[in-house]
Parts: structure tokens; C-alpha cells; sequence
């Protein structure tokens, strides 16, 4: 893991206010091509329903509202998951589904995960705690059925011996768990847990980090294969288990991620999984500028708002009782289709009225010639996959309107109005945000120019975590590198022009002669 602590106690590096000890902490701020600061969420793009309710935690955590509000987003898209979507189209029946991943990008220092730690204990406590008293319940009647079902099987087998008339009962069925909320998965339990929950799963370890981990296993190895697929939240799979004889075969199949990880952790798992999309599918990315207070705890002036917080889990809880067959109780122009043909049952959606889907439709246009034209590949693939997070939002916010209507008796909207996706619009913005940031600090070389991916690749020579003077470096190792190597010459006089500007010093260390960087004018040069 990089460590902050200053990386050559006994040497001096010139920066823009002159020589100083540089971190490398330095070192990634120097490298984001992106030097403007994030925007501040705006209270007014929160649901009505939440706003004291995300206040009320940010003030007392001591954290950003955007820590509180999207995985509060997060949860309710998997509650939606397969049971509502959303229409996309006036002449076609594409639906999309509204799970969607998230993730906070952050030092151990920031409380990254002190947002919704309290709704999932809610989620635990209160609705999880009630779905296994309920399984529990049904296995009890299902023993008294078993049990039958055996002796009415003994009975036809000795009917022979005896002129009693037997009555053939039906084999009853072992009822599933259902569940909301999973820690741990691998490619085969991921597969039982969604063909016995088939509005769909949310995958929320304690750290991403273990599931990124667990990714790079080689017993494993399905379970990227299956997330990227599960992601589209309307897939149908079957997979075979073996020594049982049966399968597990999934309806339809939608996973949401949601968790918490450190910079330099991502960042190596990015580096590994360049091309599987995986990354580009977390729409819901959080890397801020944040900085907590010195002692960082919860602010002890700043108490929580209890009815705010009751509201806000009062729409969760209602949202987790709802099925198929109740949604037109609590949407008012929930619409259905037969799904290929009747075989597999109906869908039900919401859609945009004609304002919104027009609005709706050219902010989508915008956002495609917008990835087109990004220098950076990586961002573009990630725009690219915002149709999804764009319109799972819409359902969310008419979700989260709508089910607080009707706990308080008000009249509810049908449709997804022009206000709902004006919000969204901005919301995506405040993403697209974060997103740039993420991408340009750690893939900001990808479509650059030769000079910005040799500055790139200087700075990424200086992070590396077992040098022992990670800004010293050699003009020809940096030539021989991977991404340069096939324009060495090019990229020598391209070094030897920086270090004419000022941005390379060169300095010797032990018997050694090479370059010092200074990030600062190197960053002006570029």
C-alpha cells in the first residue's frame, strides 16, 4: 500500500512556492490532468423526502451529503430491481432496470462508508429480520408437508399388502430466503441467492476490496463473467450444480454493488481489468475533495433528525413489501407487457410523460457527442454506460416521491415528469464530475499526446511503492518503458527539451546521475 508519509527525508524538490519535502500525496494531486474542484451538491436535487434526512446525517457524520444520498439511491434501485422499470422508448418496449453500482473513493480517514451505515443495520434489523421469520415459518409448514408427502410415497409403495385406498399427495417445494443484502459471493452461491430472489440482489462487502480480490481468484474466475451480465438487470441464466442433479435457473437476474475503497487499492485492480468494463459500470462514483475535521469524529453538536430518518426508512420498508401483483396499489399508471410471448410472465413499467422524454432524450443525445469527443477512453467507455444510471435515477427519485405520497395520502404523479428528469440531468452532471476525476488521476494517459504520457508515466515511475527515491529517475528507463518504448528517440529529446524548461533537474544520488521532477512546472509545460 503507498503510504503519505514524506518519500525522501533528506532531499528537497522545487515546487511553485519554492523547495520542499514532496508526498505522495503530492505526487497524485500533481498527476490529475483535472485541476478543478469538484462541485458541491445541491441540496435542492434531493428528493423532498430526504432532504432532512441527508442533511441530518452529513452534519452529524461528518461527511458530504453525496456520502448519504446516492447509496440511499443505491438501495432503493435494488429494491425496484426487477419487480418495476423503467420504458425508455415511445416505439419500443425496452425496458431498464434501475440497479445500479456505487462506489466512495477515499482515504481510511473520511468516513467513507458513516453515510448509510445506519440504513443497512435498518435494512438488517428490521425488514432482513422480518424475511427470515417468515422463511422460518414456511419451513415449518413445509416439514408438515414433507412429512406427508414421504408417507403417502411408503404407502403407495406397500399399497400391495393392503386394500386401502391411498391418496396421492403433490412433492411440496423447500421455500427459499428471500433476500435484500449480501456480503460475500462466489459465481456458484451468486447464482443460488438470484434464482430464489428474483427481484435481485444488493452485493455490499464491508470494503470493495474483498470483492475485488475475490475476483482474482481462480476458483472464482466466473464471477466478473457474471456480474458484467447481471449488470444489465434482465438476464436469464441456468447454471448447472454439480452432484445434485438440478440446476439453478434464473428468470431474470439484477445485482447492484455498493461499498467503500481506498485509492491506490482501485487503482491497482483498474490497472488488471483495463478492458472488462467492470469499472465503467459503477455509475454512482464518488471521489471527493473531502477533507474531514483533525480528530474526524461524529459531530457531537449535530444530532440526528429521528423523524427525518424514520421517513426516509419508512419508504424503504414499504418499498421492500411490494411484489408484482401490489404494484398498481402504489403506481397509479404502472404498465404491463407479456414477456416473450407470455412464456415467462408480464413486465411492469413507468414511464416518461412527453416533456420529460423529450428532455430526456436530448440530454442523452449531448452525453454521446460528449463521450465521443473525450481524449480519454476510459471516461468515454464510462459515459457510454450512463443511459442506464440516467434512467434508473428517474425511477428512483419518481419512486422514492411516490411511495412517500402514499404513506401520507397524497396525490401521486403517473408518470415521470419534466421536473423529476431536470434534477436527474443535474445529478448526472455532479457524477460526471467525480468521474472526470477518477479517470484523469489514474488513466489520464490513455488518448493523451506523447508529451502528456511521458509526464504521465514519470509520475507513475515516482509512486512506485518499493523505490526508495521515487522522484529520482533515468532518462532511458523511462524511454524503455512499455507505453514508450516504440518512440525512444522521440522521447529522449522530448526529456531533454523538459529539463531546458526547468521541469527535470538533474540531480545524482550515490554514484547515480538522473532526473528530479518538478511536478508543478512540468504539469505548465505540458
Amino acid at each position: 500500500m503507498i503510504k503519505s508519509e514524506p518519500m525522501i527525508p533528506t532531499k528537497n524538490y522545487l515546487c511553485k512556492d519554492g523547495w520542499k519535502e514532496l508526498t505522495r500525496a503530492d505526487i497524485r494531486k500533481s498527476s490529475s490532468t483535472n485541476d478543478k474542484e469538484l462541485p458541491t451538491l445541491n441540496p435542492d436535487l434531493i428528493p423532498e423526502p430526504l432532504l432532512e434526512y441527508c442533511r441530518s446525517l452529513s452534519e452529524s457524520a461528518n461527511v458530504p451529503l453525496e456520502f448519504v444520498l446516492f447509496p440511499y439511491f443505491a438501495f432503493i434501485g435494488i429494491l425496484l430491481g426487477t419487480n418495476l422499470r423503467m420504458k425508455v422508448g415511445l416505439e419500443n418496449d425496452y425496458l431498464e432496470t434501475a440497479n445500479l453500482w456505487g462506489m466512495i473513493i477515499g482515504e481510511p480517514s473520511i468516513r467513507k462508508s458513516a453515510g448509510y451505515d445506519s440504513l443497512i443495520k435498518f435494512i438488517h434489523n428490521e425488514i432482513q429480520k422480518h424475511l427470515n421469520k417468515k422463511h422460518q415459518d414456511e419451513m415449518e409448514k413445509y416439514k408438515v408437508e414433507k412429512a406427508k408427502y414421504d408417507g403417502s410415497i411408503s404407502a403407495i409403495k406397500n399399497r400391495k399388502k393392503s386394500s386401502t385406498e391411498v391418496e396421492i399427495i403433490s412433492e411440496p417445494k423447500e421455500p427459499s430466503i428471500e433476500k435484500i443484502i449480501v456480503h460475500d459471493v462466489t459465481s456458484a452461491s451468486l447464482a443460488r441467492l438470484l434464482s430464489a430472489n428474483a427481484r435481485g440482489l444488493m452485493i455490499a462487502p464491508d470494503e470493495l476490496a474483498s470483492l475485488l480480490t475475490s475476483l482474482s481468484k481462480e476458483f472464482n474466475s466466473d464471477l466478473l463473467n457474471k456480474l458484467l451480465t447481471y449488470w444489465k438487470g434482465n438476464t436469464a441464466d441456468s447454471i448447472d450444480r454439480k452432484g445434485i442433479g438440478a440446476s439453478d435457473f434464473i428468470e431474470e437476474s439484477a445485482v447492484s454493488i455498493l461499498g467503500t475503497i481506498q485509492p491506490d487499492v482501485i487503482e491497482s485492480f483498474c490497472k488488471k481489468n483495463l478492458n472488462s468494463g467492470f469499472i465503467q459500470r459503477f455509475t454512482l462514483i464518488i471521489f471527493p475533495d473531502f477533507k474531514p475535521l483533525p480528530n474526524n469524529h461524529i459531530r457531537k453538536d449535530k444530532k440526528v433528525n429521528k423523524k427525518a430518518v424514520e421517513r426516509a426508512f419508512q419508504i424503504v420498508k414499504e418499498l421492500s413489501k411490494i411484489k408484482k401483483n401490489t404494484l398498481s396499489d402504489y403506481f397509479p399508471e404502472v404498465m404491463t407487457i407479456d414477456k416473450y410471448n407470455k412464456i415467462m410472465g408480464k413486465e411492469h413499467w413507468i414511464e416518461y410523460d412527453e416533456k420529460a422524454f423529450d428532455l430526456a432524450n436530448e440530454y442523452l443525445s449531448q452525453k454521446d457527442i460528449k463521450a465521443s469527443n473525450s481524449s480519454n477512453k476510459m471516461l468515454s467507455s464510462h459515459l457510454g454506460k450512463y443511459d442506464k444510471g440516467f434512467h434508473g435515477l428517474c425511477l428512483i427519485w419518481y419512486a422514492i416521491d411516490t411511495i412517500d405520497r402514499h404513506l401520507n395520502g397524497k396525490e401521486k404523479e403517473g408518470k415521470i415528469t419534466e421536473r423529476i428528469v431536470k434534477n436527474v440531468i443535474a445529478l448526472m452532471a455532479f457524477l460526471e464530475a467525480h468521474a472526470t476525476k477518477f479517470y484523469d488521476t489514474f488513466f489520464p494517459s490513455i488518448g493523451l499526446s506523447l508529451e502528456e504520457k511521458i509526464y504521465n508515466e514519470i509520475i507513475k515511475f515516482g509512486s512506485k511503492p518499493n523505490n526508495e527515491t521515487p522522484l529520482f529517475f533515468n532518462f532511458r528507463e523511462i524511454a524503455q518503458l512499455k507505453s514508450l518504448r516504440k518512440k525512444k528517440d522521440k522521447v529522449l529529446e522530448i526529456l531533454k527539451d523538459f529539463e531546458k524548461l526547468g521541469a527535470i533537474k538533474s540531480e545524482i544520488v550515490g554514484k547515480k546521475t538522473g532526473g528530479a521532477i518538478n511536478p508543478y512546472i512540468l504539469e505548465e509545460v505540458i
